[in-house]
């Protein structure tokens, strides 16, 4: 026999703020006592749980690569980890490095994101080359996207220009809703 389905299931987002600590505590007993009775809610904690402790992991170790939210890069930070991050809005130049103890560089992309439910991630050489595509990314508050790189990474590149583009993928096809160019300086030991 399956579980019975619920009939108000608590959003993965919520999820993984309640994992972290994220919500207010006001907000903990409410889904504390949905999540107690509630089969489908508690087996979706425990894979956030599990994916929680490898993303931790890869972020303790300076592995992190991808898309995060608010809440994981604050405990990544309260657990010693040295963060360095660039913020942007659209259209924005990032000057940008890598420090000796860097763990993580992130990017804090900001955009109209509203009402958007898919975001991909373009990285594009200064020649237009796609470097890498990102699919999916997490959107925060319907207005910003965190990219998270792991420090080893961006202290082995070279001093470069790159673009960072934010496409929407719609029905419809896609569609540019940010850029952005990094002014990448080289490492220096």
């Amino acid at each position: 026999m399956s579980p019975r389905r619920c009939e108000r299931p608590v959003p993965f987002e919520d999820l993984v703020d309640y994992w972290l600590d994220g919500r207010p505590p006001e907000e903990q007993p409410g889904i504390e006592e949905h999540l107690f009775g509630c089969e489908e809610c508690s087996a979706g904690l425990e894979t956030v749980a599990a994916l929680g402790e490898a993303v931790r992991l890869l972020g303790l170790e300076g592995r992190l690569l991808g898309g995060l939210g608010p809440s994981l890069l604050e405990r990544l930070e309260r657990e010693g980890r040295v963060i360095r991050r660039y913020r942007a809005a659209a259209a924005g130049h990032i000057h940008c490095t890598a420090g000796a103890d860097d763990d993580l560089v992130v990017l804090e992309l900001a955009a109209d994101l509203a009402d958007i439910e898919r975001v991909d991630l373009l990285h594009l050489a200064a020649d237009g080359t796609l470097l890498q595509r990102a699919r999916q990314l997490p959107v925060i508050g319907g207005r910003e996207v965190v990219w998270a790189s792991p420090g080893d990474l961006i202290r082995s590149l070279p001093t470069s220009i790159m673009f960072v583009r934010l496409m929407a993928v719609e029905p419809e096809g896609e569609r540019l809703v940010g850029e952005y160019i990094l002014h990448h300086t080289a490492y220096r030991p």
